[in-house]
């Protein structure tokens, strides 16, 4: 491509490239054609965002537009000079290989913005879902009724997990293969990666080794492959992969499309959002059509840049951190990453780095920056392979999958399940932003340990309960063990465990508690029952049992056969005030005993907070054990640690207390009653009764009443208020609106906006008095002279009758 520096038009083009330097780079390598996205000016309904994404009308005059605007560049060019590789329907794009000189033509035309070059991406690579509490509401919130995109290397749609064969399929109902562009997603016979991201994300339910379906496992799959017969995947077809989903979002209204996951990318990293890709208009529209797009940020161990796509501002980004802890890993790591790391032949990038792995530990390959959005679970997940003889084994199962490329899936199914509680509890989908903003308000602060950067790992029951009014509430994170409530060594025991109510934090209903176990008890647990009950102690004076006054919230045979959380959800919720400390009995009654117990963690945060007891069938069922009729109890400063689900299902709205016809002055003052467990309160007022237009709100405070100035003479206000709970972040519904009309007029003394008959009689009576509360003293101006007289009538007059 020659440059002229002289001319106007030519600068102006060359102006117009994208990491040109790639472009120059295919015509030194003797490129007789280049390999571009053309970036055409948009058509006025995406301009003016006109676009009703959810009208097939509506998408229908878009692509006609978009069509218009293409074929007037189109035209311009000789079939000998160009050849098509994708022609986008909703954003006026296309990719093309071009040759130089025509190229050179078209950077002059004003209705062509930028030219980039296609990129080339590379994959970015046990079941992480306790880690981001997916097990409390995984029965209920599934993903059913949304559709996850897999924009990858295909999916195999004969994995009995994910529909067992055909296309499309129960599970795998739509899909496009990008890369060789025909009708079958079907992957390559060596390319397992889409396979193994789909099972993580929506892979039906089922057990194989630690695979247990995936995260949203009721959702259905869109496959779509980006991989050609060569192996490239290219960034145009990333782009137009996620163009097709905005075309056949509702191709099944039963199961939108709601969330694309990419577990692909370029090794160039970006420090900042790089919406001056053509992924970006391909990005926005998504998230204007509802369609949240999940990317990998890398795995070069990059510590201030991520790769692209994940750099762009409309994608959710998505770190990786180890989902347990499997001894020490090195894994391979860009020369440019800052974490500690060892020169290594064995690595194509000359160098590795040491992680001693723990749950929640960033992982060294994890590309982190600022833009980063969440971290997610990777290595070691296990979930599917390619069915047969290819992929990573012949199992049909992959039980070492990792990198990034397992941390967007989990995000990816968790949002789908997401969506899924946000449609069945507010009645509409959550929107790109406000996903965004619950994943990261919701999870769980996580600091990478090669660079200061603290980002949340998802959280998905938080993230549910948000939208309930619910939080899960972590009690101890303390990490040695002990074995009761789980000591099976004895055929029957129990054990009482007091948790502070400043501990708990709010009133509440709680309806599920987790215990995390570090190991397994040898046998099941016959008539496991957890029971709770208010108390005033907060230790243990002396080591007894309590027999009244309890709640059984949960009771069952259970057997419990893997470490980690174990969720009981209760069958009879308790209703917490939020005052009390509250009292937990676990108990359970064998017939025998049985080695080795189960054991969980604990913490010690000070005093006897436990008392326990066993016995081997000498004193009956531990639920009837009392203060006078048990085996020894003894006491303990353990205190397992616990996650308690709280729910506050709703604030009652304040009342606001009535207000006279009229107030005298400019100012006034509202009250309400105090609103249990309510935090702050929101007072506003408006001109007009529907409160179309709000004049002034208080914003967030604390007290039950406010004073609002500067109110117009003669002028009547409607108030409203509702309450907040800070804890759980809900709000009330509005309160009872109720209205005044300020009356500021002097002489005014009985306020009805009128100085009148009325008001003389109060100038009457107070004639000619010194002393007290003197209303009629008005003159002179604007104190008055202690005393109701001939000047307080004058000046009486000037205002009689307004």
């Amino acid at each position: 491509m020659e440059i002229n520096a002289e001319n106007d038009c030519n600068c102006t083009g060359d102006s117009k490239l994208i990491n040109s330097e790639k472009i120059y780079q295919q015509i030194e390598q003797g490129a007789e054609k280049v390999k571009v996205i053309i970036n055409l000016k948009q058509p006025q309904m995406l301009r003016e965002k006109k676009v009703n994404w959810r009208s097939k009308e509506s998408k229908d005059r878009l692509h006609t537009e978009v069509k218009t605007v293409q074929d007037k560049i189109l035209k311009k060019l000789h079939q000998k000079d160009f050849s098509m590789r994708y022609r986008f329907q909703n954003q006026a794009t296309f990719s093309c290989e071009i040759s130089i000189d025509a190229l050179d033509k078209i950077l002059l035309d004003p209705n062509v913005v930028s030219v980039e070059p296609v990129e080339y991406l590379q994959k970015h690579l046990a079941q992480g879902i306790p880690l981001i509490n997916g097990l409390l509401y995984r029965s209920q919130y599934n993903g059913q009724g949304v559709a996850v995109a897999i924009c990858d290397t295909g999916v195999d749609y004969n994995h009995p997990m994910l529909g067992g064969g055909n296309f499309p399929n129960s599970k795998v109902i739509g899909g496009y293969d990008f890369g060789d562009n025909d009708a079958n997603p079907f992957p390559q016979s060596d390319e397992p990666h889409g396979t193994s991201c789909a099972g993580i994300a929506a892979g039906d339910l089922g057990t194989m080794g630690d695979y247990i379906g995936g995260v949203a496992y009721n959702s259905k799959i869109y496959a779509l492959k980006v991989q050609d017969s060569s192996g490239s995947m290219g960034s145009d077809k990333i782009a137009a992969s996620w163009d097709w989903c905005i075309t056949h979002q509702y191709d099944d209204p039963d199961f939108p499309i709601m969330v694309i996951s990419v577990s692909l990318g370029g090794s160039t990293g970006y420090s900042s959002h790089c919406d001056n890709l053509s992924y970006s208009t391909s990005a926005n529209n998504a998230a204007a059509a509802g369609i949240c797009i999940v990317v990998s940020a890398g795995n070069e161990g990059y510590c201030d840049k991520i790769a692209a796509p994940a750099c762009l501002s409309n994608a959710i980004s998505v770190g990786a951190v180890y989902d347990a802890a499997f001894g020490t890993y090195r894994p391979c790591i860009d020369s440019a990453s800052c974490a500690s790391k060892t020169a290594s032949s064995s690595c194509a990038t000359g160098y590795y780095a040491t992680d001693n792995t723990a749950a929640d530990m960033v992982t060294s390959y994890s590309n982190v920056a600022s833009i980063l959005n969440v971290f997610a679970p990777s290595s070691k997940a296990y979930t599917l392979d390619i069915v047969g003889s290819g992929g990573y084994n012949t199992s049909d199962y992959h039980s070492s999958f990792g990198g990034t490329s397992a941390a967007a899936p989990y995000t990816a199914g968790s949002i789908a399940c997401i969506q899924q509680a946000a449609k069945e509890i507010t009645g509409r989908f959550l929107t790109p932003p406000q996903v965004r903003a619950i994943l990261t308000s919701t999870g769980d602060a996580v600091t990478d340990t090669k660079v200061a950067i603290t980002k949340p790992r998802i959280n998905l029951g938080n993230a549910i309960e948000s939208l309930y009014g619910c939080k899960s509430i972590t009690i101890g994170q303390g990490t040695s063990t002990w074995s009761y409530p789980f000591r099976t060594q004895s055929a029957d025991s129990r054990t009482q465990v007091i948790y502070l109510a400043s501990e708990i934090g709010s009133a509440g209903t709680i309806s599920a508690l987790q215990l995390k176990v570090s190991s397994v008890p040898s046998t099941t647990m016959s008539n496991f029952t957890i029971r709770m009950k208010h108390t005033s102690l907060s230790q243990y004076s002396s080591c007894a049992f309590e027999s009244s006054g309890w709640t059984t919230v949960y009771q069952a045979s259970e057997d419990i056969d893997v470490k980690g959380w174990r969720l009981f959800t209760f069958t009879t919720p308790f209703v917490y005030n939020g005052t009390n400390n509250l009292m937990v009995d676990f108990s359970y009654n064998n017939s025998r005993g049985s080695n080795p117990s189960g054991y969980c963690y604990y913490s010690t945060p000070g005093g006897n907070r436990s008392a326990y007891a066993y016995s081997n069938n000498n004193y009956g069922d531990p639920l009837n054990w009392s203060s006078s009729y048990s085996p020894s109890v003894s006491c303990s400063t353990y205190v397992p640690n616990v996650i308690f689900a709280i729910c506050m299902d709703s604030l009652p709205a304040p009342v606001l207390n009535a207000e006279p016809n009229f107030t005298p002055g400019l100012c006034n003052t509202i009250s309400w009653n105090s609103v249990p467990n309510a935090d702050t309160y929101y007072a506003e007022y408006s001109n007009d009764s529907t409160f179309n237009v709000v004049e002034v709100n208080t914003g967030w405070i604390a007290d039950a009443n406010y004073q609002f100035c500067s109110l117009i003479n003669g002028q009547a206000y409607w108030y409203r208020v509702k309450a907040k709970n800070n804890f759980f972040n809900i709000e009330s519904d509005w309160s009872n609106a109720v209205s005044s009309r300020q009356c500021a007029t002097i002489g005014d003394f009985q306020p009805d906006c009128i100085v009148d008959s009325l008001d003389l009689a109060v100038i009457a009576d107070q004639w000619l008095i010194s002393e007290g509360d003197l209303t009629g003293d008005i003159a002179p101006q604007p104190d008055g002279d202690g005393t109701v007289n001939f000047l307080d009538i004058s000046e009486f007059a000037l205002h009689w009758m307004q």
